[in-house]
């Protein structure tokens, strides 16, 4: 009866340890965002470890909770908390690594021609769905000075943002930025002739970021039809 008692109680362990267990898939990455083959995966007790495949791909069982330490020939090793879907950038530090998830940007802007100038303001929420690709929904508020007099159009946006990243593991990330959606403008809003218009809106960019700051300098395709420079953070 003892013995069938102690049988019971190490099954009673053994499910209550793989209970509380979870599969861990994820991707490693050089600095360019390359996908990296042989890098070593080890759980914080050192008894699984896996290698990632020919993608930089791997897929390890750990207690929920664990930390995984990365390691590799001639780069330092990394310990990460493991989480599902995570991404490891070996070579680069933890600060420079690229995160997931939720991004907010927030420009302002100076918009330009030959016979308009203006400044302006855009709100992008969204999300960092890799170290290449963001993608938010953005809307903005826009103010045209006709040149030569004190007339001035002002114009509202909302578009869907991608802006896409070439990751170099330095300090200033270049990227593109592009937007498509639609525009509402005020033409003439001080003169009793103000027309109102509405239409589409494309704008696309290039340009950089490093930290939380980020700068670009494009044409708006469609819509107001004028070059600018955006400077913002990101949050």
């Amino acid at each position: 009866m003892k013995r069938i008692l102690l049988i019971f109680a190490v099954m009673l362990c053994g499910m209550s340890v793989f209970a509380q267990s979870r599969k861990i898939t994820g991707t490693v990455v050089d600095k360019d965002g390359q996908p990296l083959m042989g890098v070593q995966v080890k759980s914080e007790s050192g008894d699984v470890a896996v290698t990632t495949d020919l993608d930089g791909r791997f897929e390890i069982t750990v207690p929920e909770g664990s930390k995984l330490t990365f390691s590799m020939l001639g780069t330092k090793s990394k310990t990460k908390e493991a989480s599902d879907g995570m991404v490891v950038m070996m070579g680069v530090s933890d600060s420079k690594e690229v995160k997931k998830g939720f991004q907010g940007m927030f420009d302002l802007n100076s918009n330009f021609t030959s016979s308009h100038g203006g400044i302006g303001a855009d709100l992008i929420l969204g999300g960092r769905i890799n170290p290449y690709y963001h993608i938010g929904g953005g809307i903005g508020v826009h103010s045209l000075l006709n040149s030569g007099s004190d007339d001035y159009n002002v114009f509202t946006t909302l578009y869907l943002n991608n802006t896409v990243y070439i990751p170099t593991g330095s300090k200033m990330t270049p990227m593109f930025d592009c937007g498509l959606g639609c525009s509402m403008g005020w033409l003439g809003i001080s003169q009793p002739y103000k027309e109102t218009i509405i239409g589409l809106y494309a704008k696309a960019g290039l340009g950089f970021e490093a930290g939380m700051f980020r700068m670009s300098a494009g044409y708006e395709l469609i819509g107001t039809h004028t070059g600018y420079v955006r400077i913002g953070i990101k949050f």
